[in-house]
């Protein structure tokens, strides 16, 4: 059936982005074709706090940035000039690297932890992380093992009344657009993988989707990174919801299973009947794929891509590709 809602639309593409490595929501921008020379950059993690440690240098200390136009910087005073940028078709600016927070590894579940957790009211009432220090990722970038492939920042130009479109020469008024990395090789995590049969608001039938548990420590986390992320961190409850033709999408409820809090990303890994109807492994898991199914899982993941945009943040944005996967 036909969905109604412009955000299916992105979720379909998140899908796209998991299945095959496609278009990303963020390649609206160009893409830059010669990345600086890539630094290694490491973060010592502290478990007990659920916080990253300061990351090593983050900026190129010697880099001789004067005379240059200062047109964005971050949380934590990282620059962005215009003259590093590329520039897009629309007016967009863009670099060859970017910043993220670096999990600290905090994890609760209902399981372990029932008390914080309302899940008819889909209420979480614990603690969460902070960001934190952010750490400077481009190409080559070594990040919790895990080589970065390619990285980027997406600057939005202000919008000039008299050119009639957006003016990436302006004096001030620039936007964060998009901060993404893409990630070398396999990736093995535990967590709770969630197979989605009915469909609900922004869930297609069929779509996969894992929340990593601390085994995350040390890997990136996209977040807004000119501002504060009062929701860093990903809640998430085992929810089902459906879709009448009458009524559009029915009130969501409490399917009974795990809750979650994870200092980690809710990461989009595809959709069963679309990307791996040749998967026969993923069928049998998921129990034949002709019911919502909730599980603690073994994962290991291929073409992982971590974003956050300004229309979404970070809850659509983030994908890869399942690879192998077992309960535990």
């Amino acid at each position: 059936m036909k969905k109604s809602i412009c955000i299916t639309a992105l979720i379909a593409a998140a899908a796209v982005m998991a299945g095959c490595g496609g278009n990303k929501t963020e390649q609206t921008t160009a893409q830059t074709t010669a990345p600086a020379e890539a630094q290694t950059t490491t973060a010592a993690v502290t478990q007990e706090t659920g916080t990253a440690a300061p990351a090593a240098a983050t900026e190129a200390q010697t880099e001789d940035n004067s005379g240059k136009k200062a047109i964005l910087t971050d949380t934590q005073g990282n620059v962005f000039y215009r003259e590093d940028c590329t520039l897009g078709e629309w007016g967009q600016l863009t670099v060859p690297y970017t910043y993220m927070a670096v999990s600290g590894g905090m994890y609760h579940d209902s399981d372990t932890e029932p008390g914080l957790f309302v899940p008819d009211e889909f209420e979480y009432g614990g603690e969460r992380a902070s960001a934190g220090d952010l750490a400077r990722l481009e190409a080559g970038t070594v990040i919790g093992g895990v080589t970065v492939k390619s990285a980027e920042t997406g600057i939005s130009s202000p919008w000039n009344d008299e050119l009639g479109d957006a003016d990436p020469n302006a004096d001030e008024g620039f936007t964060l657009q998009h901060v993404s990395v893409d990630l070398d090789g396999e990736i093995k995590l535990t967590g709770v993988v969630r197979y989605y049969f009915d469909e609900m608001y922004a869930v297609s039938s069929g779509d996969i989707m894992f929340i990593p548990d601390n085994s995350y420590a040390g890997l990136p986390i996209p977040v807004d990174i000119t501002g504060s992320d009062n929701n860093y961190g990903t809640v998430n409850f085992d929810e089902k919801g459906g879709f009448d033709p009458d009524e559009g999408y029915t009130d969501t409820t409490y399917g009974g299973g795990i809750c979650v809090y994870s200092e980690a990303p809710l990461l989009h890994v595809g959709n069963l009947k679309d990307h791996y109807s040749d998967r026969s492994d993923l069928y049998d898991f998921f129990g034949g794929g002709n019911e919502n199914f909730s599980a603690r899982a073994e994962i290991t993941l291929t073409d992982v891509h971590l974003a956050w945009n300004d229309n979404f943040g970070s809850a659509y944005a983030c994908t890869g590709v399942i690879k192998e996967i077992k309960a535990i």
